[in-house]
């Protein structure tokens, strides 16, 4: 492990695309067919947010959650955005390839990325004001 991520990643994946550009971030993300997240950080809603297809595989040795993230991952898992095995998640991808956003736009898909958006995702009108009326709650 180390430094050489990009390097590796295109020895196991030659097709592979990895952005190392943060201005390509977004062109790279709204570019791709579908997005595979394997992180539980930020990339997972800023991909969601944009409506691009999405699947988040999680390493469950890796990764703890909060108990009120308990009922929307098990609505994520049954609409198959989000797995904890990695052979169930490539079966998936697999599956859908030809025809990716005929499972994306599935109406039960898109209520349960709304659902998570909701949740966690803070979307919507005015997000400094929103970000600036929370602070001062605080002070």
């Amino acid at each position: 492990y180390g430094r050489n991520l990009k390097t590796r990643w295109h020895d196991a994946h030659s097709k592979a695309t990895v952005s190392t550009d943060p201005s390509g971030y977004w062109r790279d993300i709204r570019s791709a067919k579908i997005c595979i997240s394997t992180y539980n950080g930020s990339a997972p809603i800023e991909i969601l947010a944009t409506g691009q297809p999405m699947v988040w595989y999680l390493d469950p040795s890796f990764f703890e959650f909060a108990p009120r993230f308990d009922e929307i991952a098990s609505q994520m898992i049954s609409a198959k955005i989000l797995f904890f095995d990695k052979e169930e998640c490539a079966l998936h991808v697999n599956s859908i390839w030809a025809d990716v956003y005929q499972w994306w736009s599935d109406p039960s898909v898109q209520t349960v990325v709304n659902n998570f958006l909701l949740s966690f995702g803070h979307t919507g009108r005015r997000p400094i004001s929103r970000l600036a009326r929370a602070i001062a709650q605080f002070e």
